[in-house]
């Protein structure tokens, strides 16, 4: 029976083992670096424990990770079997947090890869000692008894911690809402500007309105940003189709949007809301039926943010990002802008992705701006004539101005024959992306016809820097070309 009970014991003690794994190797490195930020991005229930991962770097996890090594081996002198555990626990999550990191790219790889053997030799550590412990010890039923009382109560202390913080949260979020200065509604919208803009992301838990997000955002004037891209995100379903909103919980939520928006408005900056629903799959609506159904579910997603850009007075509205082949459906959208125009009295526009889409749609002239998510290839020399051939063709149909919604290059090898491919494995080229945001803007920039863009993207985290090979321009050389142009003066 010795047998039995020690192994139910230890399965009994999983779950606390697998949280105490998390919290060493997620939340403390992020309080460590940021304690502020990591405690208003910190999300609890008895599911896990959630804290942003704020360019920790492998310094602060290295060490929280020896500090929990050591605690484990000396635990080893009392019980092997519940230190083997916890050897499995943080080896377990260390080999798959570093292989998610390795599968995403975007990295050092070299870092994540000894992360990873570290892991693994850490797990089997950790099972060579449970093995050599189960049959040697005399535990009794008090130690599954002992591993079933602290799961239960550890799972409803976290429960209970996390719906505390989410009504603190909550409070505080209404506090800084209270405290902003509230747009003029009967404010005049300016149609046309010329936007000199970053698509303004949340990333890695950084929640939109959170301080350490306001903070990001108050970097971005000095390179001559004078217009950001806010961007909640949806959620779709295929069957049936179904859209839903980010909640309250999320990290694009209307309030922290509207903080943003507030906080840009502070800083003399334009906001571009751009909700985007993610992952819209046409193959699934191939009836009339069912396409019926889905233009019903975008039609309260699209009312739903025509409102919060009312009440937040956004410079500029999106009315949809990339649906493809159910732009072809003209009646349906024409129906969709004329409902939205009714909610949301600024500007719109729709954000074509590249290519047939771009070039097909037929309801731009119900639109303030000709939309370009522009990720169009550039050839080995990075000439734009081909490009600029056919974005001219579309303007000149319409006499509309154009607007790239987004465009980008990854810090990487070949990013300018696949711009559109973000965290690839391909080798790290600063100057790549470089030279594809030197062309881009060298060939559209003082174009008349041509009102700007949104480089994707910035992150609320501020990731990036020489060493990620990821889309974004952030401290790297792409983006000293972007302030070279936004600061020019030209437009």
């Amino acid at each position: 029976m010795g047998r039995l009970w020690a192994s139910l014991g230890l399965l009994a003690f999983a779950y606390p083992a697998y949280m105490l794994a998390i919290v060493n190797l997620t939340l403390a490195p992020s309080f460590l670096t940021a304690p502020s930020a990591g405690f208003e991005n910190l999300q609890i229930s008895a599911f896990g424990v959630f804290a942003p991962f704020l360019r920790t770097g492998l310094t602060y996890w290295t060490l929280v990770l020896l500090l929990s090594l050591t605690s484990i081996l000396l635990l080893a002198r009392w019980s092997k079997g519940l230190a083997g555990l916890l050897l499995v626990a943080h080896g377990g999550f260390l080999l798959f947090t570093a292989s998610m990191v390795l599968s995403r790219a975007g990295f050092r790889r070299w870092p994540m890869a000894i992360a990873a053997l570290a892991g693994l030799l850490t797990v089997l550590a950790g099972l060579r000692w449970i093995i050599h412990w189960i049959p040697r010890t005399s535990a009794g039923w008090r130690l599954p008894a002992a591993g079933a009382t602290v799961t239960i109560l550890l799972a409803l202390g976290l429960h209970q911690t996390g719906l505390a913080i989410e009504r603190t949260r909550r409070h505080a979020t209404q506090r800084v809402l209270d405290s902003l200065p509230k747009p003029d509604p009967a404010a005049p919208y300016n149609p046309l500007f010329f936007q000199r803009g970053l698509s303004f992301t949340a990333e890695c838990g950084v929640r939109y309105g959170s301080d350490a997000s306001r903070l990001m955002l108050a970097r971005l004037p000095a390179y001559g940003v004078n217009s950001i891209a806010l961007i909640p995100y949806g959620w779709s379903q295929s069957d049936p189709p179904r859209i839903r909103t980010a909640g309250q919980r999320s990290w694009e939520s209307d309030s922290g949007v509207e903080i943003l928006a507030a906080e840009a408005r502070r800083l003399g900056l334009k906001v571009l809301l751009k909700p985007h629903v993610w992952r819209v799959s046409p193959d699934h609506l191939q009836t009339e039926q069912l396409r019926r159904i889905w233009f019903d579910e975008y039609s309260r997603f699209l009312d739903h943010y025509a409102r919060l850009a009312s009440k937040i007075h956004a410079d500029l509205f999106c009315i949809g990002v990339e649906f493809g082949p159910l732009t072809k459906d003209e009646a349906a959208w024409r129906s969709l802008i004329s409902r939205v125009r009714e909610i949301y009295k600024g500007p719109l526009v729709y954000a074509a992705n590249f290519g047939e889409e771009f070039e097909r749609i037929s309801f731009w002239d119900q639109l303030d701006y000709i939309g370009l998510d522009n990720y169009y290839p550039l050839p080995d020399d990075y000439s734009t004539s081909e490009m600029m051939q056919k974005i001219e063709a579309v303007h000149r149909k319409l006499n509309k101005p154009v607007l790239f919604t987004e465009a980008g290059y990854s810090a990487a090898e070949g990013a300018r024959r696949t711009p559109w491919a973000d965290e690839t494995q391909n080798k790290l080229s600063l100057d790549e992306q470089a030279r594809c945001y030197e062309a881009l803007l060298n060939a559209f920039y003082q174009k008349p016809w041509f009102y700007g863009v949104y480089w994707w993207k910035v992150g609320t985290n501020g990731y990036g820097g020489p060493l990620n090979n990821s889309m974004t321009p952030w401290e790297k050389p792409a983006m000293e070309i972007v302030k070279r142009y936004f600061l020019s003066g030209l437009r």
